[in-house]
């Protein structure tokens, strides 16, 4: 196994290396201000005026860029510097301002919000760990002038139920257009409750180089998690009145498991190779739109506030001087993208008769299938997938003014679980013999984009996916977005924005069959039908942002009440309105969101009526070099039937047996930036016991008591 990962890293790294000569003078354009900001726009962290005069001059020694548009355009990220927000020491908090989990940091989530609810239809038993299992659509890319190193440390809880997060990203050009890269990251907890233990980790290695003509980016990803799966705990009630029960700890409330378990490997190759084809001069011009104080004052709000940085709109950069100079560009570019993606799954049991009838009153599970001892269920999933693109770009357009890119694509996916144990006859034991069912599935798909993101004022693009060849024969999705910037006063600039999208989706083969120790289905779902607009206004200078979603839905699959997926052949509508606001008085700050949902079948897509967020915190400096901050922060949803978790198939499923909401969760926290470090304390959940003591997740699944978080993020730039 060594030697075969030994040689993927030589397999992605090399290229790189290989071509690590000359240098590409064409700039990508930010879809938002059309300016040139090689590959990513030069990163700012949205800090205060005060804190500016101290921070290090990243723009100057870092790029960064995520790969967009099925890996053709690099669109900048910030390097993260800020103050604000340091205290959101759970990532899933990034993600959503509502959400569901199984208890502590690092466990299965699912936002509340609909328009934050990502969905992967590909190896579905990873579906609740999105942000612990990054793509390559999430990988980070980087050009820097000088060595960049962050280190994080955060710690939590009481030593013997303690949490630790350790993370190290470092990156260094060998070159002026050649880099190379190492992220880790290790999320150790255990738990408040009763086996609760989790440790995930990821590890990345990256490298990209630019030339003048070629480009490549590539990247292994290896992640994987061990988490201990308790089942929840055996009666709401041990909480809700827990002044009635001799549970002095929260550790000694009874859980559903105690030795039942499960562990995810997921291993990834992503190599994405570019030729610009001929060349054409053109006059490059960098124009200011926007005033510097605007964009600092709203990518600060933006950094807070989840959600919003799914819009377009988030990817402001700052203004440049006014200029003109020729830039050679290629007319076309061909595309090449390779993908290699192995995951494994374990869920176990020990001693499983120990919670089976007629041991226990009630036991979780029903059904047995394979083994009455224990449960070893285990599944597998290998895709390899290859993609070839053409793109026209829109410089070279000087008639119509606008890019078309063509793709097709082919992929192989490999399916492995297992079956029906087999008895001998002749084995007086009556011990089952393992099986597994293999499944190979091959479809190809084809498609094109227009777009237009060179301009001042006005951006958009629309697509075509069309799937023509395999199991998913049929499946179609049509995309598009529009964007754009306008003065309405001498000060105010403000943008509109809408994209959505209308998709025909084939089930993923393990929502159409599975067979395991205590669950199966067997399935033949029809094709889903979704359309999705969303839209909104967004004023950068007033850090206000109004956005609305719309979703129909026909024939959705869900998972029902029995924790197995289902079809709902109905018309299903929901209706999301958002409010996103950062108001500042003096030096006292308040980033706020409020979300309002409506869904026409509660019992299918359960959503909180209303959720909302609130940070407050007064900022000063001190010494004139130490900024800190001192707030609360505020989540709420109101009460609805949370969708609950099942340990055997790693999903969140609808339940109609309790209410969950209506209980506020306070923070208190003071942040610390001296320099390049950023430090901060925070007391969770505050408010345990003041508002009550029904502080529930979802059912089983009780939130953590209060405790005293710690957290410190340090960069090197050298």
């Amino acid at each position: 196994m060594k030697k075969v990962v030994l040689l993927l890293m030589l397999v992605v790294i090399f290229p790189a290396i290989t071509f690590a000569q000359g240098r590409n003078p064409a700039e990508r354009r930010n879809p938002m201000t059309g300016r040139g900001g090689g590959l990513g726009s030069s990163s700012r962290g949205a800090q205060s005026s005060e804190e500016l005069e101290d921070a290090p001059v990243i723009k100057q020694e870092i790029k960064n860029w995520v790969l967009t548009d099925d890996f053709t355009f690099a669109d900048s990220v910030d390097v993260d510097t800020i103050t604000t927000g340091v205290q959101l020491h759970n990532p899933i908090f990034h993600k959503s301002i509502a959400y569901i989990q199984t208890g502590n940091l690092g466990s299965p989530y699912q936002s509340q919000i609909i328009s934050d609810q990502k969905w992967r239809n590909q190896f579905i038993f990873h579906n609740s760990l999105p942000y612990y299992f990054p793509t390559p659509e999430d990988k980070v890319f980087y050009n820097t002038r000088t060595p960049y190193t962050n280190l994080l440390y955060q710690s939590g809880g009481p030593k013997r139920r303690s949490e630790e997060v350790v993370g190290v990203l470092f990156t260094q050009n060998v070159n002026k257009d050649f880099n190379i890269g190492l992220k880790y990251n290790l999320y150790s907890t255990t738990g408040f409750y009763n086996a609760q233990n989790i440790n995930n980790r990821n590890i990345s290695l990256f490298a990209s180089y630019s030339g003048q003509k070629y480009a490549i980016h590539t990247a292994l990803l290896l992640n994987s998690t061990k988490q201990s799966e308790n089942g929840g705990i055996f009666n709401d009630g041990f909480v809700i009145h827990g002044d009635k029960y001799p549970f002095e700890q929260p550790e000694n409330i009874p859980v559903n498991f105690t030795t039942a378990g499960s562990k995810i490997n997921n291993f990834r190759v992503f190599i994405n190779q570019s030729l610009g084809l001929g060349s054409i001069k053109i006059k490059k011009k960098n124009t200011d739109i926007v005033e510097e104080e605007e964009v600092v004052a709203f990518n600060d709000t933006l950094n807070i506030m989840e959600g919003s940085k799914d819009s377009l709109m988030a990817n402001l950069t700052l203004p440049e001087p006014l200029t003109e100079e020729l830039a050679t560009l290629p007319i076309s570019t061909v595309y090449y993208t390779l993908q290699y993606e192995h995951d494994k799954r374990e869920y176990s049991i020990d001693d499983l008769q120990q919670y089976m009838a007629p041991n226990i009153e009630k036991p979780y599970y029903n059904n047995v299938y394979i083994d009455s001892l224990q449960t070893r269920d285990s599944v597998r999933y290998n895709e390899l997938t290859n993609t070839f693109q053409l793109k026209f770009n829109e410089e070279a357009n000087s008639l119509f003014k606008f890019g078309v890119r063509v793709f097709i694509s082919n992929s192989i996916k490999l399916y492995r679980m297992p079956a029906a144990s087999y008895y001998d006859p002749d084995d007086r034991e009556f011990t089952p013999q393992y099986l597994r069912s293999d499944t190979t599935l091959v479809t190809s798909f084809l498609g094109g984009q227009i777009f237009k993101n060179l301009g001042k004022n006005f951006w958009w693009n629309a697509g075509i996916k069309f799937y023509f060849q395999g199991y998913r024969a049929g499946d179609t999705e049509l995309t598009g977005k529009i964007n754009s910037s306008f003065k309405i006063s001498r000060k105010d600039t403000a943008g509109v924005f809408a994209e959505g999208g209308f998709y025909l989706t084939s089930p993923e083969l393990f929502q159409n069959k599975y067979f395991s120790n205590h669950i199966k289905w067997d399935n033949d779902f029809r094709t889903q039908k979704t359309l999705r607009v969303r839209g909104g206004l967004r004023i950068p200078t007033r850090r206000l942002e109004l956005s609305a979603e719309l979703r129909s839905i026909t024939d959705h699959i869900y998972w029902n009440n029995e924790a197995l997926p289902d079809q709902e052949s109905g018309f299903i509508q929901i209706i999301e309105l958002s409010l996103s606001k950062h108001f500042i008085w003096a030096r006292v700050h308040s980033l706020n969101r409020l979300v309002y949902q409506m869904t026409s079948m509660p019992e299918v897509i359960p959503l909180p009526d209303f959720a909302g967020y609130s940070s407050n915190y007064y900022e000063n400096k001190l010494f004139k070099v130490l900024t800190f901050q001192i707030g609360f922060d505020l989540r709420y949803h109101t009460k609805y039937y949370t969708p609950t978790y099942m340990p055997a198939t790693g999903q969140f499923h609808t339940q109609n047996v309790r209410k969950v909401g209506n209980y506020p969760f306070i923070d208190l926290f003071l942040n610390f930036q001296l320099k390049r470090a950023r430090i901060f304390v925070k007391l969770d959940h505050a408010n345990q016991g003041f508002t009550g003591f029904d502080y529930f997740h979802t059912t089983g699944y009780p939130a953590n008591p209060r405790s005293i978080k710690f957290g410190v993020s340090w960069n090197f730039y050298n």
